[in-house]
């Protein structure tokens, strides 16, 4: 292939006054010379109006715009989402975040927050799943900061018209039900008490059978949200129970969600405990140890331990599954992920560089460096302005018009945990 070989690339657009959301929407086509859309490829937009490119996310490729045409677009979102196509819905999201994590004019924090704020009124699995992933990285990156509190409060505020939609009841089509599985796990991460209580409620039931390696009452849908609640926020018995349930498992997809929500504990002997087995095939499977590892990592109350027992444990680790970098890729990749301060930087660097032989391990450590240096831009980036936008948006009614909620305990029984301590879940991290 030449080197100045230039490949023109389709780049569909659509407009608030006239939507076309299919392969007939107007093309203009891009070259290395020109990728930017000029108004006159547009036509005339009315007062207010907006423009879309890459309808349906036809093209791999990010889209950005000058702060009005934004501006635009968020307030459509906000008076009447269904205008936008679904996946153009999500794509908004995807590209403001994005767009955001490379720091690129005109985004910014607030620009891309503001683009989540629809999301109360939302029923689409495609938009929800991107805004809750965008939403989730925000939450490790301010697991440690002092605006994580009010952080926690938007967020609750913002899905608990969703969650009431959704319920927990598993029915409705599968993107219903995947939709169902975000918004469930999302909100019993945040520690919001209906869903934690329904959580621990559903989990009291499953350990009352007495066959229960035979009977799990939880609908297989509703498993992760419920084995994540009950190991976060229940007692240790609840941790020994669903291991010993694992052990017995032969559904490898069960089996790996059980020990993933193992991993979930605040307790830190817990998750020592549970890193240990990962090197004793009497315990945890050769196949399912390097998700445990992961998993440990990727927790606030795991993030320091597992850092920790891996550079203690380093060796061991290595002879069992360095042969398989994929294996590698994933320990390290998790168990770094949430790294976002100069300090774990030092470490990570200064332990690489105390290290003669990395193996199959030595790609994934330098993406970790990268990853790493990257979150803490983020941070520096849009700490403090993140902190000004929550504090003008906490005092705003709920979008859909709803009351606020704080995550305060409902009606109902709730089969004796209402008294149960619920605490920060990002406390210990």
């Amino acid at each position: 292939m030449a080197a100045n070989q230039v490949w023109y690339i389709p780049f569909t657009i659509t407009t608030s006054s006239n939507l076309t959301w299919d392969n007939s929407a107007p093309i203009v086509w891009m070259n290395l010379k020109n990728t930017a859309i000029t108004s006159s490829a547009v036509g005339t937009l009315e007062k207010g109006g907006w423009v879309i490119g890459n309808t349906a996310m036809a093209g791999f490729y990010r889209v950005n715009y000058d702060l009005e045409n934004w501006n635009n677009i968020l307030n459509q979102l906000l008076s009447d989402y269904t205008k936008i196509h679904t996946i153009n819905r999500g794509q908004v999201m995807d590209d403001l975040f994005n767009l955001l994590r490379g720091d690129i004019r005109p985004v910014n924090i607030a620009l891309a927050m503001t683009s989540t704020t629809y999301l109360s009124s939302e029923t689409d699995y495609m938009p929800l799943s991107v805004g809750i992933r965008h939403l989730e990285y925000i939450s490790y990156m301010l697991a440690r900061s002092e605006f994580f509190g009010i952080y926690r409060e938007y967020i609750i505020k913002l899905l608990t018209p969703v969650y009431n939609r959704m319920g927990w009841t598993d029915t409705g089509k599968q993107m219903e039900r995947f939709t169902r599985i975000k918004v469930l796990t999302f909100m019993c991460s945040l520690n919001y008490r209906p869903c934690v209580l329904k959580g621990l409620e559903l989990f009291d039931q499953w350990k009352a059978s007495p066959t229960p390696d035979q009977v799990n009452p939880i609908p297989d849908n509703l498993r992760e949200p419920v084995y994540m609640a009950a190991i976060k926020y229940g007692p240790d018995s609840n941790w020994d129970f669903l291991y010993a349930r694992s052990r017995q498992s032969r559904v490898a997809s069960d089996r790996q969600r059980m020990l993933r929500a193992c991993a979930n504990t605040r307790t830190p002997w817990l998750v020592n405990r549970l890193l240990r087995y990962t090197l004793d095939q009497t315990q945890v499977r050769y196949e399912d140890a390097p998700t445990v590892m992961a998993a440990c990592g990727f927790t606030p109350a795991g993030r320091t331990l597992a850092w920790d027992w891996l550079r203690a444990n380093w060796q061991a680790v290595y002879d069992r599954f360095g042969q398989l970098s994929y294996y590698m890729s994933d320990i390290i990749d998790k168990v770094t992920m949430r790294f976002n301060s100069q300090f774990e930087l030092s470490s990570l660097i200064d332990w690489i560089n105390r290290q003669e032989h990395l193996g199959t391990g030595t790609r994934a450590f330098e993406r970790a460096v990268e990853k790493t240096r990257a979150n803490i831009r983020w941070l520096e980036n849009n700490e403090a302005p993140l902190g000004e936008w929550l504090n003008v948006e906490r005092t705003r009614p709920t979008r859909d018009g709803s009351p606020t909620r704080d995550g305060s305990l409902d009606s109902g029984d709730h089969t004796g945990h209402e008294n149960q301590t619920f605490v920060d879940p990002f406390a210990s991290s």
